[in-house]
């Protein structure tokens, strides 16, 4: 498996740079910018995790004669509400689809439009769900599915791969080598309550054991 890591700039950034920049910054790695009118597939899709309904993306190439190689976008965790203006996300997908890859986009459970409360574990549960569904299409090379994940993303990329052989290569952009400074028991509480007001635990009861839930 081939793994690259980028590794963001030691300045402090604020909370719409840390968003929006990251991603900017990653723009010219996948070419110019991307045309404004893209001839290619741009379809929305639901996936099933466990229980739990995710909400994404797929952007198709222009041509689907044949398979192709899959890549799989996996965002950070959210430090902001949704900003409708920053499509970073989306323009790398259609640079990708533009480029010949089939590109899913989903949201992680807690996040846009998915059910569920925010849970790395999850997330986990929810990576290995894209994959089941990017694997089963007829237009995709089973043997050339990559991730490229920022942050949050990134970590949980990086864990997936290394028990899923169905991950060939993977992008690693500023993933943190752990959580302690969000999952430390004393700063644990503070984190749930951010996380209610940005809307990613949505549910009251949500973790029902805060131990248990930092211990995973």
């Amino acid at each position: 498996m081939k793994i690259l890591v980028l590794i963001s700039p030691k300045r402090r950034m604020t909370t719409r740079e840390s968003r929006s920049e990251k991603k900017e910054s990653f723009l010219p790695l996948c070419g110019e910018t991307p045309n404004p009118n893209p001839r290619r597939g741009q379809v929305q899709i639901e996936l099933k995790s466990g229980k739990i309904r995710l909400v994404g993306e797929l952007f198709t190439p222009p041509s689907l004669a044949g398979i192709h190689p899959a890549l799989i976008i996996c965002h950070g965790v959210p430090q902001a509400p949704p900003d409708p203006a920053d499509r970073g996300y989306p323009l790398m997908a259609e640079r990708f689809a533009g480029d010949g890859f089939v590109t899913l986009l989903f949201n992680f459970r807690g996040t846009g439009e998915s059910q569920g409360n925010f849970h790395l574990l999850g997330w986990a549960e929810d990576l290995r769900a894209a994959l089941d569904y990017l694997c089963s299409l007829a237009e995709v090379d089973p043997n050339r599915v990559s991730t490229l994940g920022f942050s949050g993303g990134a970590a949980v990329s990086i864990y997936v791969a290394a028990q899923d052989e169905r991950i060939r290569s993977l992008v690693a952009c500023a993933s943190p080598a752990n959580f302690d400074t969000l999952f430390r028991p004393e700063s644990a509480q503070s984190f749930v309550e951010q996380a209610r007001r940005l809307g990613i635990i949505r549910e009251a009861s949500f973790p029902q054991d805060l131990e248990a839930w930092l211990e995973e």
